[in-house]
């Protein structure tokens, strides 16, 4: 089976935490349809705009209630803990190895471009999945970060939880400090992490409705923060707004999973297509999916249509979780879960 990075074992897992992979998932889609897609970035830092001036309030709206979707699965490795093993990173190797294999080395070949086609199997040097290889990184550091909070005190919990967001939201988000300067980084995975045991380990809970209700004033701010930037001609700070340390950001991860956190579900089968999630990941980020086939799509459909495109964002975002999801289960599950089996079976002692 393939994994989510946090549990081969989901049927362990509640479902509706199981439901939240996977619209997390949904929603890292949507963000890329929308900045390395419309490249909206472009747009409020750079020139050759593909977005509109008029459709940039949408375009920002749409962005905003989505782009958590990193911050939040980080989370929720950190509350339920990442337990590293052997077999779990291996299964993580493999499956960004096949999928590299099989859905962007082609495409490069097909281009003539060699040269690409070898080095993306340089998996952690000139790998198209840095979310995959920080989190890798991340469950190395993981039985450190465990112990830490197996062993301290509450106090002592909180203070090291605020020193890393303090270092992460105000000397990387406000002063660029070199170690998250943008939330792209291990640093923010081990601060969102170690949040997430923090909020496990001590008696933190927000109620459905307040956290539906945070979650919405916070993907409100973050864009009426980017307008006010974009108007005043502050176009770098107001794609900064969507750096992943920002604080308004984590507040919302906390909020959304939340949402979740309070839903009663049991449905073995949501567990069964969660086992699938990150092919979600994988799959939409390969050359041959977003170089080829979603981006330019996207692009020529805005190009036709306008505003109506980044209503069509969501829909073709859903159809590529589905497809995904598809071609994990009949597919690449399958070659994984051989090369997985011969990898564990050989002996290193």
């Amino acid at each position: 089976m393939v994994s989510t990075p946090n549990n081969a074992n989901v049927t362990k897992r509640d479902s509706n935490i199981e439901l939240l992979r996977l619209v997390l998932l949904f929603m890292i889609v949507v963000h890329h349809g929308l900045t390395p897609g419309l490249r909206l970035g472009d747009m409020l830092h750079f020139s050759f705009p593909i977005i509109q001036d008029n459709d940039l309030l949408p375009a920002c709206l749409i962005n905003s209630f989505c782009i958590i979707g990193v911050n939040t699965f980080i989370l929720i490795s950190g509350y339920y803990g990442i337990k590293t093993t052997k077999s779990k990173f291996l299964n993580l190797l493999c499956q960004m190895f096949f999928y590299v294999l099989l859905f962007s080395v082609p495409v490069f070949l097909i281009q003539g471009n060699v040269g690409k086609s070898l080095s993306s199997f340089l998996l952690f040097s000139d790998s198209r999945y840095w979310f995959i290889t920080d989190y890798m990184i991340l469950m190395v550091l993981a039985p450190g970060i465990n112990l830490f909070f197996e062993k301290s005190s509450s106090r002592e919990q909180r203070l090291y939880t605020l020193a890393l967001l303090l270092v992460s939201c105000y000397l990387g988000f406000l002063w660029h400090f070199e170690a998250n300067v943008n939330g792209y980084t291990v640093f923010q995975f081990i601060t969102l992490y170690s949040t997430g045991m923090y909020l496990k380990n001590n008696p933190i809970h927000l109620d459905k409705i307040p956290a539906i209700v945070i979650y919405v004033l916070c993907s409100l701010v973050i864009t009426a923060l980017m307008m006010f930037f974009h108007k005043t001609g502050h176009d770098s700070w107001a794609w900064i707004m969507t750096y992943y340390n920002n604080p308004v950001l984590i507040i919302s991860a906390i909020a959304f999973f939340f949402i979740f956190k309070n839903m009663k579900i049991d449905d073995v089968r949501i567990n069964h297509i969660s086992s699938s999630s990150l092919a979600i990941y994988l799959f939409s980020c390969s050359a041959l999916m977003a170089d080829t086939l979603y981006y330019p799509f996207i692009q020529s459909a805005y190009e036709a249509n306008g505003r109506i495109a980044l209503l069509l964002i969501p829909v073709v975002a859903l159809l590529i979780s589905a497809f995904s999801i598809l071609v994990d289960k009949l597919l690449v599950s399958r070659f994984v879960r051989f090369v997985h089996q011969k990898l564990m079976s050989i002996s290193f002692s």
